[in-house]
């Protein structure tokens, strides 16, 4: 009787094929469901973002900051799924120079991009392209939300929809499909490296709203005929603090999403150009919000101290920007309006993360950019 039940036992086990089929079911599965939470928590940046900027608007303009942020979901969404995420598949390497069959580094990613692939939709083959394109649509929604801080109480709700489609389904994604892909031409030509899109998404949103905000010209009122500066303060500082810290507590989502989960497979983190990344390291890397957008670029297993150096720079740049004429008594040369510090922010820090980060590749080879063995 007991060697009938082990032969049945035995019978019942299944062939290391089947395990290993189930092993791999399992660890998509897992991916599925990382993704998918990675994106829940990065709607609070969203989130954030209206109720920071609705709390820096006087109270005469919050209903139209309101509606900007919330609009944005609605005219980026099917502009990033009908063009932007093929633009991310297909113009990696500058153009599709193998058509559907680009890029060479991840070969076939571009027809899996096209909006009529069968990855676009419920796949029951494919448990990972749908929610990988979702965390891409997130960030898109944060380029638009960033500009919106820039050009806050003077821009038609018309105009700033169109321009956050154009930036948040062609002009970011475009950038990121150059630089933020294992395929991307500056990744492999000239070795970019911006582990958690620092550069790629603060960094160009910041540049484009910069480019709205001079076209745009300041608030009506901001400065008097001598040229000195106006303060406008917003009506509900509380509401600002605490859209500030939902912004913090999305970040986390974005940091995670920016990585690569491979739970069959040591270290079981990559980033995007496939470089190991211990996900506690965005522990040891986050701060302020300078803080935090300066430190992304070199997220790969970097050491706490160099992420803490580079913190301080970039607390030190936004700061000197995104107070300016905190008076009304200080003359100014140059009149421009940025809000919310949007371009101190954003760019800056966006900007003196790379840098930083180029010059010394937090305890790698200096120059050196993991996954692709070129310098830069």
């Amino acid at each position: 009787m007991i060697s009938s039940l082990i032969q049945t036992w035995l019978a019942q086990a299944p062939t290391p094929e089947e395990l290993a089929e189930q092993i791999s079911l399992d660890s998509q599965i897992l991916t599925e469901q990382f993704y998918f939470w990675t994106v829940v928590v990065m709607w609070l940046i969203h989130v954030g973002f209206m109720a920071y900027e609705a709390g820096a608007a006087r109270r005469k303009n919050i209903m139209s900051t309101a509606m900007k942020n919330i609009l944005t979901i609605a005219v980026v969404t099917p502009t990033f799924y009908y063009f932007g995420w093929y633009i991310y598949g297909c113009f990696q390497e500058g153009w599709p120079k193998s058509g559907h069959a680009s890029p060479d580094a991840f070969e076939g990613f571009c027809g899996a991009t096209a909006p009529w692939s069968a990855a676009m939709g419920p796949n029951l083959q494919d448990h990972v392209s749908a929610v990988f394109f979702l965390a891409f649509l997130l960030f898109s929604w944060t380029t638009g939300s960033i500009m919106s801080g820039a050009v806050l109480e003077r821009i038609r709700l018309s105009a700033y929809l169109i321009l956050t489609a154009v930036l948040g389904s062609a002009v970011w994604i475009m950038d990121a499909a150059w630089g933020w892909s294992s395929g991307g031409w500056l990744t492999t030509r000239f070795g970019f490296h911006d582990a958690i899109a620092s550069l790629v998404v603060h960094g160009v949103a910041g540049a484009f709203a910069l480019g709205v905000v001079l076209n745009l010209g300041p608030r009506i009122g901001k400065y008097t005929k001598d040229g000195l500066t106006r303060t406008f303060r917003g009506h509900n500082t509380h509401l600002t603090l605490m859209g500030l810290m939902l912004i913090f507590t999305g970040f986390y989502g974005f940091y995670a999403a920016c990585l690569v989960i491979q739970s069959t497979v040591f270290p079981g983190w990559l980033n995007i150009y496939g470089s190991p990344t211990p996900e506690v390291a965005v522990v040891w890397e986050t701060g302020g919000s300078t803080w935090s957008v300066a430190v992304l670029p070199g997220l790969s297993g970097g050491d706490k101290t160099s992420a803490h150096d580079i913190n301080g720079q970039g607390q030190i740049v936004g700061t000197s920007n995104t107070a300016a004429d905190p008076t009304t008594r200080r003359p100014v040369i140059w009149e421009w309006d940025d809000s919310v510090g949007e371009w101190g922010v954003e760019e800056l820090a966006a900007l003196t993360g790379c840098y930083a980060y180029a010059m010394n590749d937090s305890g790698r080879v200096v120059g050196h950019c993991p996954g692709t063995g070129h310098a830069y």
